[in-house]
Protein backbone atom coordinates (compact mmCIF):
# COMPACT_ATOMS: atom_id res chain seq x y z
CA UNK A 1 0.00 0.00 0.00
CA UNK A 2 1.15 3.53 -0.74
CA UNK A 3 -0.20 6.75 0.71
CA UNK A 4 -0.81 9.75 -1.51
CA UNK A 5 2.14 12.11 -1.40
CA UNK A 6 1.46 15.75 -0.56
CA UNK A 7 3.42 18.68 0.82
CA UNK A 8 1.39 18.24 4.02
CA UNK A 9 2.48 14.59 4.32
CA UNK A 10 6.11 15.55 3.72
CA UNK A 11 5.91 18.23 6.43
CA UNK A 12 4.32 15.73 8.81
CA UNK A 13 7.05 13.13 8.19
CA UNK A 14 9.74 15.78 8.61
CA UNK A 15 8.30 17.09 11.89
CA UNK A 16 7.76 13.61 13.36
CA UNK A 17 11.30 12.62 12.38
CA UNK A 18 12.74 15.67 14.15
CA UNK A 19 10.45 15.25 17.17
CA UNK A 20 11.41 11.62 17.78
CA UNK A 21 15.11 12.03 16.96
CA UNK A 22 15.38 14.41 19.94
CA UNK A 23 15.18 11.47 22.37
CA UNK A 24 18.53 10.26 23.77
CA UNK A 25 20.07 7.24 22.07
CA UNK A 26 21.02 4.38 24.39
CA UNK A 27 23.36 1.94 22.66
CA UNK A 28 22.75 -1.60 23.88
CA UNK A 29 25.01 -3.07 21.21
CA UNK A 30 22.25 -4.83 19.25
CA UNK A 31 18.90 -4.38 17.56
CA UNK A 32 16.16 -6.41 19.21
CA UNK A 33 14.11 -7.62 16.26
CA UNK A 34 11.45 -9.11 18.53
CA UNK A 35 10.47 -5.99 20.42
CA UNK A 36 10.63 -2.24 20.30
CA UNK A 37 9.72 0.35 22.90
CA UNK A 38 7.74 3.56 22.54
CA UNK A 39 10.34 6.28 23.19
CA UNK A 40 7.62 8.57 24.50
CA UNK A 41 7.32 6.21 27.48
CA UNK A 42 10.87 4.90 27.93
CA UNK A 43 12.60 8.26 27.29
CA UNK A 44 15.51 6.70 25.36
CA UNK A 45 16.25 3.78 23.09
CA UNK A 46 17.99 2.20 20.12
CA UNK A 47 17.27 2.69 16.43
CA UNK A 48 14.48 0.09 16.32
CA UNK A 49 12.70 2.04 19.09
CA UNK A 50 13.01 5.24 17.05
CA UNK A 51 11.57 3.59 13.93
CA UNK A 52 8.71 1.99 15.90
CA UNK A 53 7.83 5.24 17.69
CA UNK A 54 7.86 7.21 14.43
CA UNK A 55 5.44 4.66 12.98
CA UNK A 56 3.13 4.94 16.01
CA UNK A 57 3.11 8.75 15.89
CA UNK A 58 2.48 8.88 12.13
CA UNK A 59 -0.35 6.36 12.52
CA UNK A 60 -1.83 8.44 15.35
CA UNK A 61 -1.67 11.46 13.03
CA UNK A 62 -3.53 9.73 10.21
CA UNK A 63 -0.97 7.92 8.06
CA UNK A 64 -2.13 4.44 7.05
CA UNK A 65 0.12 1.94 8.81
CA UNK A 66 -0.07 -0.46 5.86
CA UNK A 67 2.13 2.04 3.98
CA UNK A 68 4.84 1.88 6.65
CA UNK A 69 7.42 -0.73 7.53
CA UNK A 70 10.61 -1.09 9.52
CA UNK A 71 13.71 -2.22 7.65
CA UNK A 72 17.25 -2.95 8.72
CA UNK A 73 20.26 -1.80 6.76
CA UNK A 74 24.00 -1.42 7.25
CA UNK A 75 25.19 2.11 8.00
CA UNK A 76 28.43 3.71 6.84
CA UNK A 77 30.22 2.26 9.91
CA UNK A 78 29.20 -1.29 8.94
CA UNK A 79 26.65 -1.55 11.77
CA UNK A 80 23.06 -2.77 11.56
CA UNK A 81 20.57 0.09 11.68
CA UNK A 82 16.75 0.07 11.76
CA UNK A 83 14.76 2.70 9.86
CA UNK A 84 11.14 3.47 9.11
CA UNK A 85 10.07 3.34 5.46
CA UNK A 86 6.97 5.28 4.39
CA UNK A 87 5.74 4.27 0.91
CA UNK A 88 4.08 7.08 -1.01
CA UNK A 89 2.86 7.62 -4.55
CA UNK A 90 6.05 9.65 -5.15
CA UNK A 91 8.45 7.02 -3.77
CA UNK A 92 9.64 5.63 -0.47
CA UNK A 93 10.87 7.89 2.31
CA UNK A 94 13.33 6.70 4.97
CA UNK A 95 13.01 8.18 8.43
Amino acid sequence: MRVTYSDQLFSLMESVNLEINRYPYKDTGFIDKLRADDLRQSGHGVCSDYAYTKMLVLKDRGVDDSAMGIATCVNDRGELHAVLIVSTTEGDFVL
